[in-house]
């Protein structure tokens, strides 16, 4: 009959409904549409060795996103404090605002311990966006145990060592639950790199056969495995959280950085030498390939889990050889630049982009989120790696700090902490 609907109609108009309202309550479980924005932090990753892996096709994800975004070298900071500038790199502040300045501060009892969480001064890039309403996930980030309450979730960059009665469940994961769920994923054995760091092409049988007369060597080989291990783990994490409600990710993989100092022990430094310095540039890039290949693989996780996301890559550094071995940069030269890739979103496609500093990788988020260069930060919005009329309009004018009334007070001075000590050791980095 005219004018009198039917079942069929009726039913049509309640899936539309139902699916209306299904995208609304998505949106608002994602900060009411907040841009999703993927921050990959590769540690010692540089362009001298990332170039020629590109070009030979080994780097498909990375290629992928310079061709379709801007990037270019971005400068580091000296000393090379791995701790110190990753900090820096999530406040954009100079180490005396942020206070993070070493890879370890002596207790109250004269103790040498790992600097943590409870010593930085000043809010983190996620701290300021889940301000704002934006839904953060931070993972593996230097200095994040004992881990802070915050506008989604966080994982601790001790919860890669997995299980261990010296951590609490609640300072490894945000919130504690996240912990139970996640620590299974770490398997730190023997036979897991064997099988899974084999398959990106890690020397499993040079490092258990090696015999070198270097006291820093031998250490490095006896962690190796490990180091591997806990960076799956990482990887692996990543995976089991791209469902998770979040509009910002955050983590930081140290592969390349203790890949670089270790495997390049394989090369037949005299030859090299002699054969000039592209022979050693190309004796680093194939030594550290495999490092490569995982983080590449690790970009295309979240390439393909993401593929509208914008994405940020970046470095605390890169090497350069410095007469004897390949090394983060000397006096004389500075620190040796590392990465810097912005794609997707408000991206410029296809840009070089000059005079990036791990000072600006703070601003510049915050400005894909409408946000401003607080008046206490000493970065700056890389504006050309921008097209200026596809960013969004800036929410309020330019504040004095994001940090008024913020304070830090916990204490973890009390940790036995002898396994990332000894990790440090391992590299070199402490005595």
């Amino acid at each position: 009959m005219a004018g009198r609907a039917t079942p069929r109609v009726l039913l049509g108009f309640l899936i539309v409904a139902l699916a209306c309202v299904a995208l609304i309550w998505a949106l608002a479980g994602r900060g009411g549409g907040n841009p999703r924005v993927i921050l990959i932090g590769l540690d010692g990753a540089g362009w001298t060795t990332a170039s020629p892996l590109m070009a030979a096709g080994d780097l498909p994800n990375l290629k992928a996103l310079v061709a379709a975004g801007a990037s270019g070298p971005i400068a580091s900071m000296s000393p090379i404090i791995s701790p110190r500038i990753w900090t820096t790199i999530a406040t954009g502040k100079v180490p005396r605002k942020h206070g993070i300045f070493n890879f370890t501060y002596k207790t109250p009892g004269g103790r040498e311990a790992p600097v943590h969480r409870g010593m930085r001064r000043c809010k983190a890039v996620w701290n300021i966006l889940g301000d704002h309403g934006v839904k953060v996930a931070v993972v593996n980030w230097w200095v994040t145990w004992p881990v802070e309450q915050v506008n989604g979730l966080m994982v601790s960059d001790r919860l890669r060592l997995g299980t261990n009665p010296k951590y609490h469940a609640d300072t490894l994961a945000y919130p504690p639950s996240l912990a139970d769920r996640l620590l299974p994923l770490v398997d730190n054995s023997e036979t897991a790199f064997e099988r899974d760091g084999g398959a990106f092409g890690f020397p499993v049988e040079w490092l258990r056969t090696a015999t070198l007369d270097d006291d820093l060597f031998r250490k490095m080989r006896i962690q190796f495995p490990a180091y591997f291990t806990q960076e799956n783990a990482i990887r692996r994490i990543g995976q089991a959280l791209q469902k998770d409600d979040w509009d910002f990710y955050a983590v930081v993989f140290r592969m390349i950085d203790v890949s670089s100092h270790s495997l390049q022990y394989q090369i037949d430094f005299e030859k090299a030498v002699a054969e000039g310095d592209a022979a050693l540039t190309r004796e680093f890039t194939r030594a550290i390939r495999p490092a490569w290949l995982f983080c590449d693989a690790v970009i295309g996780d979240f390439r393909r889990a993401h593929p509208d996301a914008t994405f940020v890559v970046v470095s605390d550094h890169g090497f350069v050889y410095q007469g004897r071995l390949f090394n983060h940069g000397n006096r004389d030269d500075g620190p040796a630049p590392g990465v810097f890739v912005i794609s997707g979103g408000a991206a410029r496609r296809g840009a070089s982009v000059s005079g990036a500093s791990v000072l600006d990788v703070t601003p510049t988020i915050l400005r894909l989120y409408g946000l401003t260069v607080a008046g206490d930060m000493d970065g700056k919005i890389v504006d050309d790696a921008f097209d200026a009329a596809r960013l969004p309009s800036l929410s309020l004018q330019q504040p004095s700090s994001y940090d008024t009334g913020w304070k830090n007070t916990i204490d973890a001075g009390g940790a036995d902490e002898t396994e990332v000590m000894e990790d440090l050791r391992a590299l070199g980095y402490i005595q």
